[in-house]
This record gives C-alpha cells, structure tokens and sequence, in this order.
C-alpha cells in the first residue's frame, strides 16, 4: 500500500470524487478495462493539492507491460462527480510492477 498526494488545481465543483487505478488490457483471454482500486476523496481537497489516498492493489493483479502483441497498462484516474450534469475526469498512466 502506497500513500499519493493527488493535485488537480483546475478542479471544477462537484458534489464528490475518486481517484482510481484503472488497468486498460489488451490479452489473449481478456480485452478491456477495470478498476482495481479505488477511493473516495473530498474535491475540494484536489485543488489545493491536500487530497491524500490510499489504494491497494490486489495481490495477482498484471503488472504493466507491452511486448508480443501483450499489453496491459496502469492508469490514476481521477473522477469528479458533478450533480446533473456530466462527470470531469482526468489520468495519467502509472507502472504496476
């Protein structure tokens, strides 16, 4: 288990947020895209830059990697939750090792 400070200082309001680490994979017994961890922050928190989470990557989860037609890729995802109206969502891809 790791502890991240998360920072988005263009936040837009919401009423909630996640950050997340999702894994996009690309096997040849699975294609798609999962959350693997998650949890739930103030949003108010992510502009300031005060926004702390801790996630856990469940044991057996695919590391990052790419090669022979294999791929699996790691991402933070960041999601706020906006009443009525569509949710804002930022990632940036991270190495699972």
């Amino acid at each position: 288990m790791r502890r991240r400070l998360a920072s988005w200082p263009s936040t837009p309001s919401g009423q909630g947020a996640r950050i997340e680490i999702q894994q996009s994979a690309n096997l040849p017994d699975r294609v798609g895209r999962l959350t693997v961890a998650s949890a739930i922050v103030d949003p108010k928190l992510l502009a300031t830059g005060a926004a702390e989470a801790r996630l856990l990557i469940p044991a057996g989860s695919v590391p990052t990697f790419e090669g022979a037609g294999i791929e699996c890729v790691d991402f933070v995802h960041v999601l706020i939750d906006r009443q009525l109206r569509s949710d804002v969502s930022i990632e940036r891809p991270k190495a699972v090792i």
